[in-house]
């Protein structure tokens, strides 16, 4: 399926699209899977709209695998490090932006402290998702110190 896509052709968006919400609803996805995403996201890719998309939907993935018991896969590793450093990483509101849903939809608890100073931002986006995201965690895991 993959040799299939030409993800660095924008005039495959609506399959590249199709593929990548069928990864982000796959309901057992497997570290294969994620891995592929990676790649595709290392490589060329021609629209910032399916950019963005395989970077959230690697949050998903991420979030799924570790629920299965998988947060220390070597590729979930790897995906951690890179939503979890990608935020502070970045200029680029869009991309800021692309990471905090990632890690949303991610739900991991190391993204708390990230939420909550971004959820002081002034940059109205940036405080919205963050919001929301905090308000999908466990409230045992909001801590004095994030409040």
């Amino acid at each position: 399926m993959l040799q299939f896509l030409n993800f660095a052709d924008p005039k495959g968006l609506v399959l590249q699209e199709r593929f990548l919400y069928a990864c982000g609803f796959a309901s057992h996805p497997n570290e294969r899977m994620l891995q592929a995403l990676v790649d595709i996201s290392k490589g060329k890719i021609g629209s910032n709209d399916i950019k963005e998309s395989v970077v959230i939907i690697m949050g998903a993935l991420v979030h799924k695998l570790c629920q299965k018991g998988g947060c220390e896969l070597p590729t979930v590793v790897e995906v951690k490090k890179m939503i979890l450093e990608g935020p502070d990483s970045t200029q680029a509101e869009s991309d800021v932006q692309m990471y905090l849903l990632a890690l949303k939809n991610s739900l991991l608890p190391e993204a708390i402290p990230l939420f909550s100073k971004y959820a002081e931002s002034e940059v109205g986006a940036y405080c919205t998702i963050s919001l929301t995201a905090l308000q999908r965690y466990d409230v045992a895991l909001i801590t004095d110190e994030v409040r």
